[in-house]
């Protein structure tokens, strides 16, 4: 619970920071700040009544997986929570109750994003030669052998110069 906290008072403190131009990227409507304003299902956002002075609150939306705590942080009362794993995308009402002040604002639940896992299956590499394994195989051994063949050679001739 700390931790959250803690970030929390990082996302108020660089609200402060910020002043104008980082409210105008959080959606914020009424007294209520969302921070991101657009976030994906399962995604972690901040909630702040801007004008709460009530030390302890509560947010709450149909797109969030569990009402959030909030207290107070840097002279707002916020919190950090998560949006519901299956939230819908869309725009979704979010409800502030700090003392005895109602706030609302809102925030947009968008598609979330799927990232491929494992590794694709390529084969081994004997399609880029066009015969087989095997073939490769054996093809790699004649240059060996040949690549030996001519540093015996060349070995044989230097012994004759110096010889």
């Amino acid at each position: 619970m700390r931790i959250k906290q803690l970030a929390a008072a990082g996302a108020a403190a660089g609200l402060v920071a910020l002043g104008g131009a980082a409210a105008a990227q959080a959606a914020a409507s009424g007294d209520v700040s969302v921070q991101p304003g657009t976030v994906a299902p399962g995604g972690q956002v901040s909630v702040f009544g801007l004008s709460c002075t009530a030390s302890t609150g509560t947010a709450t939306s149909p797109a969030f997986s569990a009402p959030i705590a909030l207290s107070m942080l840097s002279n707002s009362t916020g919190g950090v929570g998560t949006v519901s794993s299956s939230a819908k995308p869309g725009t979704w009402p979010v409800t502030v109750t700090c003392g005895n002040k109602t706030l609302t604002g809102s925030i947009t639940v968008v598609a979330a994003v799927t990232t491929p896992t494992g590794a694709a299956k390529t084969g081994d590499g004997a399609a880029m030669i066009g015969g087989n394994g095997a073939a490769t195989t054996g093809a790699a051994l004649a240059a060996g052998g040949l690549g030996l063949g001519a540093l015996a050679v060349f070995r044989r001739r230097q012994g004759r110069q110096h010889g």
